[in-house]
Parts: C-alpha cells; structure tokens; sequence
C-alpha cells in the first residue's frame, strides 16, 4: 500500500488517582450508518457486488454492512503506538499504561488467538431486550471457556461497543479466514487486519460530517460520512483521537492519501440503523473513498479492580464516588457560576479536563420517576455541563435498563456503572 503519511506519535495522557484502581463501565453507542464504504482487501472469492476497487490496487471499497467476519481491513500501524511512553509506575490512564485506551483487555486478550482454517467461529448474538445484533468471530477455546451454546441467553458486556445485557446466541458455525493479501509496501503506515465481528444498532442518531481531500484515485474530493457523535477520528490538528461530534470545521484528520479538512458538520433529523466494526490488533479501520482513519471502539474507559459500589444508598455512594478523583466535592447551586441551576454530585477538574456528575443508586433509575424527575434533571445538568466547557457523567451503582441507556445515548450523556 503505497500511501506514505506523517507519523504521529501519541504521549499518554496520564489520570493520577491516588492509590484507587477502578473499572468503570462506559456506555455509548458509537457507530457508522450503512452504505458507508470502509476499504478492504479485495477478496476475488466474494461476490459484492456494491464494491468499488480502487485504482489498480489490491483494495475495495466495501459497504460497512456487507463486510465479512475475518476479511482483511486496511488499518493504519502507527496512530497508537505511543501510547503511555511518558507513563511511570505511579501514573494510571484509565488503567490501560502503556495501551492504546480505547480498546479493552478483554479484546486484547481475544487478540491473542492466531488465525487458523479449523478454530474459528461465526458467533450471532441477538439481544433479548433490544434489536442490536453482534456477529462475532471467536476462536473455539474462547467459546468453550464461556461455554457458549446455540439457542442460550448470556451476558453480553462489551462497553467498548455500547453493548451491555442479555443476548440470545442464534449462531455459531465455523468460518474460514481469508487469505492474508500482501502488502505492497511494508514499509508505509499501513497494514491488511482481519475484521473479528460487525455490530449492528437501531437507532441511533447521527451527524453529517463532511471532508475535503485526496481520494484513493488522487483526484480532490468532498466526501459525506454518517457517524454518531461518539466515534472516534484520528485528527491531524490535535495531533489524537476526536469524539466526531466534537470535531471544528477546518479541522484536518488523517487519511490513506495524507489529511482531509472537515468542512461542515449537521446533526441529521431522526435516527437510523447503525454499524461498527472491531478489527484484530490495530482496532483502527479506514471508511470513505478519502479513507478517514477511525478508531473501532468508542472511548471506553476501563479503571481495573475496584470493588465497594455495591449496595451503597444515596450520600455513601457520592461520597464513594468522590474519593475516587483528587480534590473532588459536590456543588450546589451557582458554586460554579451564574449558569449552573442544578446540584452536581462530582466536581472535579483533571489535567486540563472539568468533570461533572450526578450519582443515581439503587432503584433510582428503575421506577418510574425516571419519566416525571430524573430525566428532566439530567437532560438539564447535561445541557449546562457541556454548554460550559464540562464532561457530564451519569453514575450508576446497579445496572441501568436499556431504555434510560438509549435517552441517555440520544442525549450524549456518557453512563459508568460501578457494580461491584
């Protein structure tokens, strides 16, 4: 693949929290319409018929929808390999030292299984009490240890894809890999990685962004891609990962054939079906003819081990809560300034970050106060929080049913359960 690009090293960013080691859970679905093209290895043996090859190269453009579990995805090799250099022992991001942060351990460790023509399987889960759907390929020892059976309900906890609660396994069957395609230049920023499930959610509500730049043909384009505001694109000006709804019109982000400018961003009316993509190792797949450089997960953070959330009622859970980050403390009413009309559980400011949060416990979200109270009060502390430069959190000590899941979502309010 003979694009060549700048190389860009990423300094970790770095959260001190004391001696606590947390794992949070984030919920946010973030995800990319259908129809959109994300550049694949072209596989002469599939028929699809939508694909669009490009140039002379090995590689097509393939719609997000008809992509195939173990294909090869174009992926870019060098936008996390800095990760946590400037990390010490003392230091915990998000409890990923040294890792890129957006991908979970429990995706690293299903990275470790080798590709092979006999071990792997189509796994399709079909949630109970929703419509997303996960096909994923999983290798035999990793469906035998979760002693996944056809036709069983499981907990499905993927936070790093918005998917949380049960599913019914309505496949499983044996797939065989393709081919890896040979590079034709190792030496550039980029590599063929297999695709190891496609996620499937309905609705989500979705921004129009769109960019300026070289396609693969080296012809200047504009180009509309359908996100949700929560996907992750490598952008050249921060020089990291951006939440999309967060990019600036002018911003340039990276691409196969260099940086492509953002020129317009609009929310879309209604919602639609959406989908993602979770690739082996890199985690990082490639969408539009320009080949806007994506991250495969949204920005789930993970704190390891801490247990004591459990049970915990009213005022003992925020104070729990606040001994988790420095210096943090509740605010009342114009603490912060003439715009905060609301009480906040959690103040507190890392780095350059401010942080805002309400604390909800027990059944808090599980009656039907939630329709008359609490919602009404969320969607104002949310809407303020941002409006003022803050990131607005909504903590949850037992899980939190899909229907606040899918408010909260169409709001853009980030959801951390800490459940045990």
């Amino acid at each position: 693949m003979k694009t060549k690009v700048r190389k860009y090293r990423l300094i970790g960013k770095i959260l001190k929290i004391g001696f606590f080691d947390i794992k949070f859970v984030v919920n946010k679905i973030k995800t990319i319409i259908s129809d959109t093209p994300v550049l694949m290895a072209n596989n002469p043996f599939r028929n699809v018929a939508p694909a669009m090859a490009i140039a002379a190269m090995p590689i097509v453009a393939v719609p997000i929808q008809d992509v195939h579990l173990l294909d090869y995805a174009v992926a870019n090799t060098t936008v996390n390999a800095g990760y946590g250099i400037t990390a010490s022992t003392d230091d915990t991001y998000m409890g990923l030292l040294g890792k890129d942060p957006y991908t979970s351990n429990q995706q690293r460790e299903r990275d470790r299984y080798e590709l092979n023509d006999k071990d792997w399987n189509e796994v399709v889960f079909e949630e109970v009490d929703g419509t997303s759907v996960a096909k994923r390929a999983l290798y035999q020892d990793w469906i035998r240890k979760n002693n996944y059976q056809q036709d069983a309900i499981v907990e499905l906890n993927l936070p790093e894809q918005g998917i949380n609660g049960p599913f019914r396994i309505t496949t499983i069957k044996n797939i065989l890999p393709q081919k890896k395609p040979v590079d034709d230049d190792p030496d550039d920023d980029y590599d063929y990685k297999p695709v190891t499930a496609l996620f499937i959610h309905h609705p989500a509500e979705v921004y129009n962004i769109t960019f300026e730049g070289l396609s693969q043909r080296g012809l200047t384009k504009a180009e509309t891609l359908g996100v949700t505001y929560q996907h992750p694109i490598f952008s050249v000006t921060a020089g990291d990962w951006r939440l999309a709804g967060e990019l600036q019109v002018g911003e340039k982000v990276l691409t196969k054939s260099g940086e492509s400018t953002v020129t317009s961003i609009e929310k879309k009316g209604g919602s639609e079906p959406v989908y993602n993509l979770e690739v082996k190792d890199l985690h990082i797949f490639l969408v539009g003819d320009v080949g806007v450089v994506v991250h495969n997960n949204y920005l789930s953070k993970f704190f390891k081990g801490v247990e004591g959330a459990k049970g915990l009622i009213g005022e003992d859970y925020e104070v729990w809560l606040r001994k988790l980050f420095p210096n943090a403390r509740k605010v009342s009413p114009k603490d912060l300034g003439a715009w905060q009309h609301r009480e906040y559980d959690i103040f507190t400011e890392i780095g350059n970050k401010k942080i805002l949060g309400e604390a909800k416990s027990g059944n808090a979200l599980n009656h039907d106060a939630w329709i008359s109270k609490v919602r009404s009060q969320l969607g104002q502390q949310h809407a303020d929080a941002v409006a003022n430069g803050y990131e607005f959190y909504l903590f949850s000590n037992t899980n939190v049913p899909n229907y606040v899941k899918t408010w909260c979502s169409s709001k853009g309010i980030s959801i951390i359960e800490t459940l045990h």
